[in-house]
């Protein structure tokens, strides 16, 4: 509902700016192909943190920034630099120590830990697939209006089978409407944002925001929800501080 309301909101936007959404082929494939990359991981999210912990599910989010560098190697979109291998060497070590630890704490089961794990990969999968397809002409505000939509295609027919009850009170709840008009909000500023930067920054910078989500996300846990620090945080920490100077360094 909110990737939909969001998507609606932009849209008004962008025929009151641009004066068309342009849709062919092209536009419609990115919108849905990105979509499902940007939707496909919240999903995920969405399931697996009642079983890892708002806490684990935010380190998580510091991961793809790594991950987005190594795709970026692949299809050369950056060059081979020694540090920045070194910083993915360190990432990758933090993220097993991470998921050894929460493992080995007996709290949560395998199959969600891993799931939390490979929600990195998506990300950096469609951080790389927003720059190298972006259509020719094509603005921020009008493929941000393509990806959220294209996002609800994807989510909603999850939403209907699996969460009905929960779905029809979303959008019939005066109290919790005000709530989901709130998130609509925030998520149209964020997304607006999340495309602009990628046009000018690229993928790998893009991908930067993960880190501070990662920190927000555990002081929140922890002040605010009551949840402990993920087993063997402060061990991942050092490896994941090494990560971000050798990644950041200046060259």
């Amino acid at each position: 509902a909110t990737m939909f309301g969001a998507g609606v909101l932009l849209s008004v936007l962008v025929i009151a700016t641009e004066k068309k959404l342009v849709l062919n082929r092209r536009t419609l494939e990115y919108g849905l192909i990105a979509g499902a990359l940007y939707a496909v991981p919240n999903l995920m999210g969405y399931y697996a943190v009642a079983h890892v912990g708002a806490g684990f599910m935010s380190v998580a989010f510091v991961f793809p920034i790594l991950i987005t560098y190594i795709i970026a190697l692949i299809v050369g979109l950056e060059h081979l630099d020694f540090g920045r291998s070194s910083a993915v060497a360190c990432g990758l070590s933090a993220g097993a120590i991470l998921a050894i630890g929460k493992a080995s704490a007996g709290d949560s089961g395998l199959l969600w830990i891993i799931l939390t794990m490979t929600i990195p990969l998506f990300i950096a999968i469609g951080n790389i697939y927003r720059t190298m397809r972006w259509p020719p002409g094509g603005s921020s505000l009008s493929l941000a209006v393509l990806m959220l939509l294209g996002g609800t295609v994807v989510l909603l027919p999850f939403s209907l089978q699996f969460s009905p009850v929960i779905f029809y009170e979303l959008v019939t709840s005066g109290r919790i409407s005000w709530l989901l008009v709130a998130q609509i909000a925030i998520f149209s500023f964020l997304n607006v944002g999340l495309f602009a930067l990628q046009k000018l920054a690229g993928p790998v910078y893009l991908s930067q925001i993960g880190s501070v989500g990662a920190v927000v996300g555990i002081v929140l846990a922890v002040g605010f929800l009551g949840e402990t620090t993920p087993p063997n945080l402060w061990i991942a920490a050092l490896f994941i501080g090494a990560a971000m100077i050798l990644f950041h360094r200046v060259r």
